[in-house]
């Protein structure tokens, strides 16, 4: 690491006690982290699913990673919706080190992490991750399932990964819990060492990270069985949508995460027409 990424390093982690020093009290509801990099037409689908499924409490705090493309028209046309949006345009691009910067801005009492490959939401998904978290107290880190269809797989590992448990009308699969539409609690997140700050590593696995953190603590992590998100993950939506060569440039990045020892369900070559994830709104969400 170079003299300037270690001090950008501990600058960061100065801000970050400074804040947990300071903390105030939690507001209701929920505040959205989301971080984008050059996708523009995924951003735009994932503020409306937002848009279309948030609580009245609500925040989304945007993280744009210096963006070359259509992303501020983006911005402009949702901050004209009912989200409240505050959004954060990076001079360079961080990568994942986004949601650690946003974590520090946040007020609500859930904070749900989310990749801007997140196309469609289901309708009371904020309402059944907060019961979750009743339902299950020792679960501090809770994903929304996902769809997995022959255009991707969500990022999701075979059912063999998993360890379902049920409470009432809620179900929880103890397992592998990717960042793609995860929530934790703001004040189990400050009394963690949270989502890593990396800056010369800008596509690490932060939600490997806070996995980790949440198993140290003797808690668990799982996803929400059953409420599905869909998450554009794999070759086949970045290749509809013109962002293949973005995807490969991340893999290949210092720090970028494989997943190791994990299996995952198959999917087909075909590369699905843009317009088809209407057609999925319309059928399943």
């Amino acid at each position: 690491m170079s003299n300037h990424a270690l001090f950008q390093r501990a600058g960061f982690q100065a801000r970050r006690v400074f804040t947990k020093l300071t903390l105030e009290p939690d507001l209701p509801g929920i505040s959205v982290l989301l971080v984008t990099w050059n996708r523009a037409k995924f951003l735009d689908l994932a503020l409306r699913a937002l848009c279309d499924t948030l609580p009245d409490e609500h925040d989304v705090l945007l993280w744009d990673n210096a963006s070359q493309d259509d992303t501020p028209h983006v911005v402009e046309k949702w901050n004209r919706s009912r989200l409240h949006l505050t959004t954060t345009f990076s001079a360079k691009n961080i990568g994942t080190n986004g949601f650690a910067a946003l974590a520090l801005k946040a007020r609500r009492e859930i904070l749900f992490e989310m990749d801007d490959d997140i196309l469609l939401l289901p309708k009371g998904w904020s309402g059944k991750i907060a019961q979750a978290f009743r339902d299950f107290p020792e679960y501090k880190y809770i994903a929304l399932d996902v769809v997995q269809d022959r255009f991707t797989h969500g990022a999701k590992p075979l059912p063999v990964h998993y360890e379902s448990e049920t409470r009432g009308s809620t179900t929880l699969e103890y397992g592998p819990t990717g960042g793609w539409a995860t929530a934790t609690l703001r004040p189990f997140y400050f009394s963690t060492e949270g989502f890593p700050y990396r800056p010369h590593k800008p596509y690490f696995p932060e939600d490997g990270y806070y996995n980790r953190h949440v198993r140290e603590r003797g808690m668990k992590a799982g996803i929400l069985a059953g409420v599905k998100a869909y998450h554009a993950a794999g070759a086949n939506w970045n290749k509809a949508f013109g962002y293949y060569r973005l995807v490969t440039e991340k893999h290949a990045s210092p720090g970028a995460g494989k997943s190791v020892g994990l299996t995952f369900p198959d999917v087909s070559d075909e590369i699905p027409s843009p317009e088809l994830i209407e057609k999925i709104r319309a059928e399943q969400f």
